[in-house]
């Protein structure tokens, strides 16, 4: 663990660009999650307090965090990349350099709150097991976590260009080596890794203009994520040139924007330390 100016993206396939980390923490907030930063509403931070925002990418969580929490409360980000970290953020905010798979020891039972949001793109399948008990050591007994995943494959349930990109989605996954049901898996995968009290919540999401505007929100910030994977599309040669991505991705675009839209889903699963 480091909080040096080393940087490993390793197998992550989504965007890393603060204004894209931005708007999906947004998108997630306001539409995915209702408005909630902390899920479980029993859940309580005292004044010494700490948590731990896991993948933290941009830290925009962390951020919206420290402004609802009392000013003792200490909040840890830890991600593989510090290409998202702020410059400047409050003096109880911290940011690691670090693999979800190796966690410092002396975070052992240390906090009362871990969040991990949209690392279906980014731990590879093998490594679940290890990041989820790697999570549940360094939890306190009583503590809380909560995961907030996006189910690719629901996308299949939408037109025949969102079938597409479901199917494409699938098979850079797989060359990848990820986990594309990753948020349909984790109750199952919390179960094993010891947690209890593992409840799950399965969160339509829109995309299209004729969904609102939160189908409008919905159609951005997917078309946005879709644009963080184009390197991975074209290293994959899964595209043969940068303009055929971008008339594919246009593709699903007007689906949206001139049809009746869609939902696909967020899995939102929680779990607690015994």
């Amino acid at each position: 663990m480091t909080n040096d100016n080393r940087d490993a993206d390793g197998n992550y396939v989504l965007s890393r660009e603060q204004s894209e980390l931005a708007s999906q923490h947004e998108y997630l907030r306001e539409i995915v999650c209702d408005g909630r930063l902390i899920i479980d509403e029993s859940v309580r931070l005292g004044p010494n307090g700490c948590v731990l925002d896991a993948g933290t990418g941009s830290g925009a969580w962390l951020l919206d965090l420290s402004k609802e929490v009392p000013n003792g409360v200490n909040l840890h980000g830890v991600d593989v990349s510090l290409k998202g970290f702020p410059s400047t953020y409050p003096s109880n905010v911290h940011f690691l350099v670090g693999s979800m798979t190796e966690l410092p020891l002396e975070w052992t039972e240390y906090f009362d709150l871990v969040n991990q949001r949209l690392l279906v793109g980014g731990i590879l399948a093998s490594e679940w097991p290890i990041a989820l008990a790697q999570i549940f050591r360094v939890m306190k007994p009583g503590a809380h976590a909560q995961f907030v995943e996006l189910d690719l494959p629901s996308w299949a349930n939408g037109g025949p260009e969102a079938k597409r990109w479901a199917m494409l989605c699938k098979d850079i996954y797989g060359i990848k080596g990820l986990m594309i049901d990753c948020g349909e898996r984790l109750p199952t995968m919390l179960k094993e890794a010891g947690f209890s009290d593992v409840t799950t919540e399965t969160k339509l999401a829109p995309a299209g203009s004729a969904l609102g505007r939160a189908g409008q929100l919905g159609t951005a910030n997917t078309l946005g994520a879709l644009r963080g994977m184009k390197p991975a599309f074209l290293r994959a040669e899964i595209f043969s040139s940068e303009k055929a991505f971008e008339e594919s991705l246009k593709k699903l675009e007007r689906e949206w924007e001139e049809g009746e839209g869609q939902y696909y889903a967020y899995r939102i699963v929680c779990g607690r330390k015994a």
